[in-house]
């Protein structure tokens, strides 16, 4: 007597999740739903005006021609000519933003002793002198590269950091934002000075270390009470500059008496504040980001395919450039770029083919920089969102494994090992287990994938292959003549497949164990 296979058992929520989500995505591919004219527009006219707005030197491998630039974005936003010229006359009418320079002095090293311990107390004045311009090498400004913040900068303008007692290293880690109007006119003045505090002689001659100790009493001896001492200055032109800066530069002017008076380590970064966009206005920096970011990356992957290639994960020159542009202009932080990063990618990955590989990046940073408080209630459900919706539609391609990574095509085990990795890792990050406590441990998730998947294999194939009979007419019954097998895999416990190599394959390199 024939065996009859068992129905199937009731789906697991997460698993049904799944399929609605597969199906989803099969219509999503059918018919792209165009996206809303609105909130197109509002995301051009962002792109535009971060354009627009550049500013600092290009990067080694940015794209320099603005022209270039736009002629991207009015092809990625399928724009028309006529339409993209309206509203790039519209951009330009737009209030200016507040331009600024992010300074952080973060530390410096092997600055003269001024103290008759041979130490110093260092401190740094610093601003944004923003003046007629004079021609790089001509005397007045040689003669300016001896100028002090104190002399022409006004006060209300000038920044001061903490003073650093007795060293001739100090770390200060202290970040200015400094406003500015015209790039072309502006320098950045940074002096250090040495604080000088009144002490006794008694107490100068207890420090005393050298004969070049002795020396310095005698010259403080001559100048006034409470004068303090000068370092060294910085100054740098901000049209020099890049968008963003981040090296030692040496403390001048360097004389005959001290040819070397140490180096200062800066940071800078060109920022927007109140930009006179709508999206700027009205919603958080990285949720721009991230549908900007949605939108380049979607347009490049239809490129690939269009022409027969598959994206590679790289974006163009171009799509950098806007990018960088964007997050640096918006100020957003390393943690906020790989949120959107990870929002755009896990989404794009379940409509477009583009390897999973890439979502490895922004959830590794995610997961080293995560502070969970850092993240207002929205943030973290759309995030959460995120892991279940991209963990339901890795186990719906698990589920149909026999179909989506078939055996006869050469790269289908790397790329199913590629997505387990990529659930995995993120399966076991602080974030993940914070966010969604109530998941099923992966194994079981995937187990149970892999056995519905069977199921629904099985069931397809009956109907297919259904088995020939024949009536024996001695025996009076039924004969199985067809290759199926009475085996129900409902009731048959599954495992990896070998070629994967099992959990272990994907754990961390060295521990041989999973999460």
């Amino acid at each position: 007597m024939a065996t009859h296979l068992s129905h199937p058992q009731r789906r697991p929520p997460l698993l049904r999740q799944a399929v609605k989500i597969r199906r989803r995505r099969v219509r999503d591919l059918q018919d792209p739903p165009p996206q809303a004219t609105p909130e197109r527009d509002l995301l051009y006219e962002e792109a535009l005006y971060t354009i627009l707005h550049r500013l600092g030197q290009p990067e080694p491998n940015h794209v320099k021609e603005a022209s270039e630039l736009l002629c991207y974005l009015q092809e990625a936003f399928q724009v028309q000519p006529e339409e993209h010229q309206q509203m790039l006359q519209r951009v330009r009418e737009l209030e200016k933003p507040i331009f600024c320079l992010k300074a952080t002095v973060k530390q410096a090293k092997g600055i003269l002793g001024k103290d008759v311990s041979g130490f110093s107390d260092p401190y740094c004045l610093l601003g944004i002198e923003q003046k007629v311009g004079v021609p790089e090498g001509s005397p007045v400004s040689r003669r300016r590269q001896k100028a002090v913040v104190r002399h022409t900068i006004p006060e209300e303008e000038t920044h001061r950091t903490q003073v650093k007692t007795q060293t001739l290293n100090p770390v200060w880690d202290e970040t200015f934002i400094l406003e500015f109007e015209d790039i072309t006119n502006a320098s950045f003045h940074l002096d250090m000075w040495d604080l000088d505090t009144v002490e006794s002689v008694r107490h100068k001659l207890g420090e005393l270390t050298d004969l070049h100790g002795l020396r310095r009493i005698f010259k403080e001896a001559r100048k006034d009470k409470g004068q303090d001492d000068f370092l060294g200055n910085v100054m740098l032109r901000l049209q020099d500059l890049r968008c963003r800066e981040d090296q030692w530069f040496p403390l001048e002017p360097c004389t005959e008496t001290y040819p070397d008076r140490g180096q200062c380590h800066l940071q800078f970064q060109f920022i927007h504040k109140r930009r006179a966009t709508v999206a700027s206005r009205s919603q958080p920096s990285y949720t721009v980001h991230f549908h900007l970011l949605q939108q380049l990356v979607s347009h490049e992957v239809t490129q690939h395919q269009a022409g027969g290639t598959s994206w590679d994960a790289s974006l163009s020159p171009q799509a950098v450039t806007i990018l960088f542009l964007h997050a640096t202009q918006k100020d957003l932080s390393d943690f906020h770029q790989s949120m959107a990063q990870w929002l755009a990618y896990s989404r794009l990955y379940q409509s477009l083919e583009f390897p999973s590989s890439c979502l490895l990046h922004p959830i590794t940073s995610i997961e080293y920089q995560w502070i969970q408080g850092r993240l207002k209630a929205e943030q973290r459900e759309e995030l959460a969102t995120s892991f279940t919706s991209l963990l339901a539609y890795g186990l719906s391609l698990i589920r149909k494994f026999r179909s989506v990574f078939p055996l006869s095509v050469s790269d289908s085990p790397s790329r199913l090992q590629s997505l387990l990795r990529v659930l995995v890792q993120m399966c076991k990050m602080k974030a993940f287990g914070e966010l969604c406590p109530d998941s099923a441990p992966l194994p079981q998730l995937v187990s149970e994938a892999l056995r519905m998947g069977t199921v629904e294999w099985f069931h397809l194939m009956q109907q297919h292959h259904q088995p020939m009979v024949q009536v024996d007419a001695e025996a009076g019954g039924w004969t199985w003549v067809g290759s199926v097998c009475p085996w129900n895999p409902a009731q048959t416990p599954l495992s990896f497949p070998g070629h994967l190599g099992g959990w272990q394959g994907l754990a961390e390199p060295g521990t041989g164990r999973y999460g």
